[in-house]
């Protein structure tokens, strides 16, 4: 390797695709790490639909305004 290091990974195609796989999969791997070492988020309970209050209806009467 007359040419260098930097040249070679630059110039030749496979080099910067390994390399470049590298720091994708290490950034994915991070990302799984920080994501599954945090507690979990507690969520508010969803109340049902039928406990849920009704829309008030509107009158018909105001629709119908001269």
């Amino acid at each position: 390797m007359q040419r260098g290091l930097l040249s070679y990974v630059l110039e030749d195609g496979i080099p910067a695709l390994i390399l470049s796989a590298i720091v994708l999969l290490s950034g994915m791997g991070y990302g799984f790490y920080v994501a599954h070492s945090r507690p979990a988020t507690p969520v508010a309970e969803l109340l049902p639909e039928a406990a849920a209050p009704a829309a008030p209806a509107s009158a018909p009467a105001a629709a119908e305004k001269p």
